[in-house]
């Protein structure tokens, strides 16, 4: 949610009972667990000869989009099916040409508007198709209504977020097209570029792959995994954690100073813009001996004692922090359990991954993970 002030602080307050409460969230365990399924459909059909898959983080993003579609706006996009609609393409391309654009603009993104230069009318263009898509969306939902909210059954644990936004009278149609697109957005280069660098740890780090396949199998013991299961999968946790330190997929956060304030005996102003370099300090031997290596078992109790709190917040910290954290961590626990599950990982030897940015870290378009059957 892009807003500020006292209009941001009315969105915040509303939905974050719906994303920020882990009781709430685990209510859409069954429907990520069905296109989670879907996802592993989806990899042994268009797998090759030799096991891998081509332009596998494209595939990633349909996973992405169809999980927060769901959790969103509580019907199945088609994301996965074996014809995709040629709309939800054309948003994913739309995503990663505004991530790209908005990055080229970080610096001078007014001066971009006012020439209005190709970067400009590219990153406008992106932002019209994904808005438009979402504005589609929730006029599907409302087929029937004839817009009138009042006829809307009151929102349940598990019911998508729209139809508690649209049973909420203080929120304009306006304020609920865009903050629906806005939290769409957010959900789909995030999710899908952090299962990509967690797929791509696993395939390099066999003995890693093997430890939480077997956590696995023993907490699950044949049963489809329920959020109950993910409290006794620690390993689980801590392999998504060490992913996230190591591949930030928020490497820069920033902020604005609303006052003056003194840190660390230096004095900013009011209307500073602090930059945190989440890449950077993750990787720093002075917070993380090793720092380079896949250590998921440093993330265990009795070694987390050792490290500053704050030296990895992939998802930002206070009242400004990522209001998807709960769900994106459930689709990521989900994905990664039944991909590790059913398949053995394995990365082309000597293949390492150039990640790049685009505003958030991804992993590229393609990276030859093999698929092997288990």
């Amino acid at each position: 949610m892009t807003a500020a002030d006292h209009k941001w602080y009315k969105y915040r307050s509303a939905i974050a009972p719906r994303l920020m409460r882990p009781q709430a969230v685990t209510c859409y365990t069954d429907q990520l667990n069905t296109v989670a399924l879907d996802l592993l459909t989806r990899i042994r059909k268009i797998r090759k000869e030799d096991n891998t898959v081509d332009l596998l983080q494209n595939e990633l993003y349909k996973w992405a989009t169809e999980s927060v579609g769901y959790v969103l706006f509580g019907s199945r996009l088609g994301c996965l099916a074996d014809t995709m609609p040629q709309n939800i393409q054309d948003l994913i391309d739309a995503v990663g040409v505004m991530f790209v654009t908005g990055h080229q603009m970080a610096i001078g993104a007014s001066i971009h508007q006012f020439l209005n230069t190709k970067i400009w009318q590219k990153h406008v263009s992106s932002s019209d198709i994904i808005y438009g898509l979402a504005q589609e969306f929730i006029d599907q939902q409302l087929v029937g209504y004839s817009k009138d909210r009042s006829q809307l059954d009151p929102p349940q644990n598990g019911t998508a977020l729209l139809n508690f936004l649209l049973s909420n009278p203080s929120f304009s149609m306006a304020e609920i097209y865009s903050n629906m697109a806005e939290l769409f957005l957010a959900g789909l280069d995030t999710a899908s570029n952090s299962l990509g660098f967690a797929i791509y740890l696993l395939a390099s780090n066999p003995e890693v792959q093997e430890k939480l396949h077997d956590e696995i199998s023993r907490t699950l013991q044949g049963q489809p995994c329920q959020s109950s299961h993910l409290t006794n999968m620690p390993y689980l946790k801590a392999v998504l954690k060490e992913s996230m330190r190591l591949y930030p997929v928020i490497p820069i956060g920033a902020r604005i100073t609303t006052e003056d304030i003194v840190l660390d005996g230096y004095h900013i102003p009011k209307g500073t813009c602090l930059m945190i370099n989440n890449y950077a300090m993750s990787r720093d031997e002075r917070n993380f001996p090793n720092a380079n290596e896949f250590i998921p078992e440093r993330w265990f109790r009795s070694d987390t004692r050792k490290f500053h709190p704050f030296a990895v917040i992939p998802f930002g910290h206070g009242s400004r922090s990522c209001i998807g954290r709960r769900i994106a961590e459930l689709e990521l626990y989900l994905a990664i359990t039944h991909l590790c599950q059913n398949f053995r990982l394995k990365v082309e030897d000597g293949f390492e991954v150039e990640p790049f940015l685009r505003t958030v870290l991804t992993v590229g378009k393609n990276f030859p993970i093999q698929f092997i059957e288990r």
